[in-house]
């Protein structure tokens, strides 16, 4: 059995999800998700709901309840020094297994015990871990009909084949936690990183035009209107604002990346990669492991 906990927000339950996928396939087991910290999720964070057919109609989760000998790992303070130092790699008794990735690694050899409970606590953030199920993950992750009609119809109303989606993720980015994490990848007020990206994109697309989304799309305007002849800026609104986002980001032609996994995400999905440029940051965190070979990597 593989049992994946689910936690944080829409873009990490995807890598969980997809991660979870990739393993069951591979190891030809049941998979199954814990979804405890949504039914006890801590006062400090952002009220988060567990994705589902509302978010992607072809989505398939079996849930479990979290296994007892689970719970003392999670405690913040022991999950805080586990995550920020070694992770944990414990079989246990009665083929109990119990895996806690290491906070920011990304990528490593994911043991797996046969005939045995295995449980994986972790964001997973790379497609090293699923990149042979792409085909199926982009069917999985697909819109519903109303989000599709919604972005058909903005590209409809745009007469541009080179449209560039430039995500700019501000928001909770801003406060220091998120800020120290991020580190070398911490671009959220570094201008010169997304003008040099504009550049870029200028350099090796005819006519583009930049599409800004962003969860302060006012930050946006006030600091590139007037550095920017062929921009638009993208106000969705609604209960369904962030995946008509999500997925109008994968069918522009190009991407411009903040150090995200929505910018991922929106990304990754793009159906028709060939001749995409995606351009991203370099940083702690957006590594060699979080980032796609094929995208251009700003230093």
């Amino acid at each position: 059995m593989i049992i994946v906990k689910l936690w944080g927000g829409l873009c990490n339950q995807m890598f969980q999800y997809a991660f979870g996928y990739a393993l069951s396939k591979e190891k030809g087991d049941k998979l199954f998700f814990d979804v405890d910290f949504f039914l006890n999720q801590p006062k400090y964070v952002t009220r988060r709901h567990i994705i589902d057919v509302r978010d992607f109609p072809n989505i398939k989760l079996e849930i479990i309840n979290r296994p007892i000998w689970v719970k003392p790992f999670e405690n913040k303070y022991i999950s805080h020094v586990i995550r920020y130092n070694t992770g944990v790699n414990l079989s246990l008794i009665n083929k109990n297994f119990l895996f806690m990735e290491k906070l920011h690694r990304y990528y490593s050899i994911i043991p797996y015990f046969i005939d045995s409970t295995n449980f994986y606590d972790g964001y997973w953030q790379t497609s090293k871990y699923f990149k042979p199920f792409r085909e199926e993950l982009l069917e999985i992750f697909s819109p519903s009909d109303i989000i599709l009609k919604k972005v058909f119809d903005w590209r409809k109303s745009i007469d541009s084949s080179n449209t560039v989606a430039v995500h700019i993720r501000r928001g909770d980015y801003l406060n220091n936690i998120n800020r120290n994490s991020l580190k070398g990848g911490n671009v959220i007020g570094d201008v010169d990183y997304y003008l040099s990206a504009i550049k870029i994109i200028k350099e090796k697309v005819k006519n583009p035009l930049f599409c800004f989304f962003s969860d302060d799309i006012t930050w946006c305007k006030d600091t590139f209107s007037n550095k920017l002849d062929n921009s638009l800026f993208v106000e969705n609104t609604g209960s369904d604002a962030a995946l008509v986002d999500l997925f109008s980001i994968s069918f522009c032609e190009h991407g411009i990346m903040s150090p995200s996994t929505f910018s991922w995400w929106g990304n990754w999905l793009r159906k028709d990669k060939n001749g995409s440029i995606v351009v991203a940051p370099k940083g702690e965190y957006s590594n060699e492991y979080f980032l796609e070979k094929s995208w251009l990597i700003i230093v």
